[in-house]
């Protein structure tokens, strides 16, 4: 298992740090450390000349702040990605020597040598997927499965998997232990308080999170499992909003953010949302009112709040806030105004989370 040494921190990191995946669609606070990478043009910069007039970049300034903010924010990434790799690998590299290895890539390789599955644990797998793994993906229908290739497909998936959860565990600890602080600040996005959204934790939590998510996309049910895992962790020392942005090529989404509505309507609004993130495939009109009917809402006043345009207005309006502080993919979060973009694994939450702490 050999990493060569010009791609190894993007190998290593992959899914640690911030190189994280999100449904993509297609003013700021500044909080220190850093300013703007990428400067709008003088107001007086004449940019095109017509009849003894002119347009001047005063004039269309509003027009390419948005994207001015994206680059701004793509640039800052681009360098914390880089100094991250660069720690991690130069940390790595004092491991290996402690450990008597020549360098880091030696070490990763030792450590993802320790890997195993038994045959339990493949056994395991395939019965809790049986489901899954037996239906064909376009059409849904059951398929007859090679058990022999099933189960080498399934091992390599596993091995895989616990390699990968070994370095990520290596890196972790070392990355804890040597109190890596990230100094290069980004600027804090003001999020407008939406009082009606539904929130888990603290009402007067020091650290706030605004989630902006998208029943229908894959990365959202992702990022569940990093929000379930915050709450379970912090409790009421954090509080996660979750607001609407249904991105406009899923077509089951907005409708969904609706029901989810109309169940917050009658407070079941989290056990809807669950059950979405479950059935992301499902997402249908008839499900949203089997799935009220399970949660013992009145079905008759869900039916009208589904049809009222009012529910509609309620995930405009998110999806308004959103665009105005430069959402474009799904999930995207805000920390105490830290953005946050893609389904991020926990760790990477909790670094953030605890300098927030650490700082109220």
């Amino acid at each position: 298992m050999k990493f060569p040494k010009s791609t190894f921190p993007a190998l290593l990191v992959t899914g640690f740090l911030s190189l994280a995946t999100a449904c993509e669609a297609g003013g700021a606070k500044k909080a220190g450390g850093v300013g703007n990478f990428v400067q709008p043009l003088p107001d007086d910069t004449v940019i095109v000349e017509y009849n003894g007039g002119n347009v001047k970049a005063k004039d269309v300034q509003a027009s390419v702040e948005g994207e001015i903010k994206k680059m701004n924010e793509e640039l800052l990434d681009n360098y914390k990605r880089a100094a991250e790799n660069a720690v991690i690998r130069k940390l790595l590299d004092e491991e290996a020597k402690k450990q008597g290895l020549p360098n880091a890539e030696a070490l990763v390789e030792k450590t993802a040598a320790t890997s195993s599955v038994t045959d339990e644990q493949i056994k395991a797998f395939i019965k809790e997927n049986k489901e899954q793994i037996e239906k064909d993906p376009k059409t849904g229908k059951k398929i007859k499965v090679d058990q022999k290739v099933l189960e080498q497909q399934v091992r390599q998936h596993l091995e895989n998997q616990d390699k990968q959860g070994r370095v990520q565990a290596l890196v972790g600890g070392i990355r804890a232990n040597a109190k890596v602080k990230m100094k290069l600040e980004e600027p804090r996005t003001v999020i407008k308080d939406e009082p009606n959204a539904p929130f888990l934790g603290g009402a007067s939590a020091k650290v706030v999170i605004h989630e902006f998510s998208d029943f229908e996309c894959p990365f959202c049910s992702r990022g569940k499992a990093s929000v379930d895992q915050i709450k379970q962790a912090y409790g009421d020392k954090v509080k996660i909003v979750f607001r609407h942005f249904p991105l406009s090529f899923h077509a089951n989404a907005k409708p969904a953010a609706v029901a989810s509505i109309c169940a917050q309507k009658q407070g079941k609004f989290w056990e809807m949302h669950d059950k979405m993130f479950e059935n992301q495939q499902s997402l249908t009109e008839d499900s949203f009112t089997k799935w009220a009917s399970e949660l013992s809402l009145d079905g008759t006043a869900f039916g009208n709040c589904l049809k009222d345009p009012a529910s509609a207005k309620i995930v405009d309006a998110d999806m308004k806030a959103a665009e105005e502080v430069g959402v474009n993919s799904t999930p995207t979060f805000f920390i105490n105004g830290k953005k946050v973009a893609g389904a991020l694994p926990f760790e990477q939450f909790k670094q953030i989370i605890d300098e927030e702490l650490a700082k109220n």
